[in-house]
């Protein structure tokens, strides 16, 4: 049967891949360099990351020592409701809040610093493009089956908790619809806990109870 005559209307076609006149050797090295430039970005991301959800849970936009002794602060307050009440259900005191990264989300982490955004192969476009690192990747992050974290938000907490005085530990939850059970996309609930372990002082649940 012979092929249909031409018709009125076109399909798009995609842009013909370039042929790289790399050796295997020049990609190979290309390929290390990206990897290694992954890896920087990621650590960095990670770092700016833990900031900005300190941050949320404190709702301040304080850094350092300052964003510190706010935590601190608010660790203490939960302390001191934890051992006042008999009607709070949780077995230790945790600082909590419930956050929406809506608006957050987007964020671009290396932006204003000197660490260029890692890149990846568009398999559409048969070219190379920048990968932003965001607030969202960082939070839902895990890394490759090879890594150390491959359970999503897993590295982040642990780069947050080690920020942290001895004994605490950051927990970073999606949050369900009470419902369907279903995640709520962006929101999350953020939780310092403490391991009620007493440590070196007579109050188990000392901010800094290690020295």
């Amino acid at each position: 049967m012979p092929f249909p005559s031409a018709p009125k209307n076109s399909v798009s076609l995609s842009t013909p891949l370039e042929i790289s006149s790399k050796s295997q050797e020049d990609i190979k090295i290309e390929k290390q360099k990206n990897a290694d430039k992954w890896k920087v970005a990621i650590n960095q991301g990670m770092e700016n990351a833990s900031l900005l959800v300190f941050q949320a849970l404190a709702n301040t936009t304080d850094y350092g020592s300052s964003l510190e002794e706010l935590l601190s602060n608010q660790w203490y307050e939960c302390v001191s409701e934890f051992e006042d009440s008999s009607q709070i259900k949780s077995s230790s005191p945790q600082l909590m809040r419930r956050y929406d990264f809506t608006r957050d989300f987007k964020i671009n982490l290396l932006e204003g610093t000197e660490i260029p955004n890692p890149t990846k192969f568009n398999k559409d476009t048969g070219k190379i493009q920048e990968v932003p690192i965001t607030l969202g990747m960082m939070l839902s992050w895990k890394d490759q089956q090879s890594g150390e974290f491959t359970h999503p938000g897993e590295r982040l907490r642990n780069t947050m908790t080690n920020w942290l005085p001895q004994g605490k530990t950051v927990l970073i939850f999606p949050v369900r619809n009470k419902d369907t059970k279903k995640i709520i996309p962006y929101k999350f609930d953020i939780k310092i806990v403490d391991d009620g372990n007493l440590g070196d002082t007579s109050n188990k649940y000392e901010w800094d109870k290690y020295h």
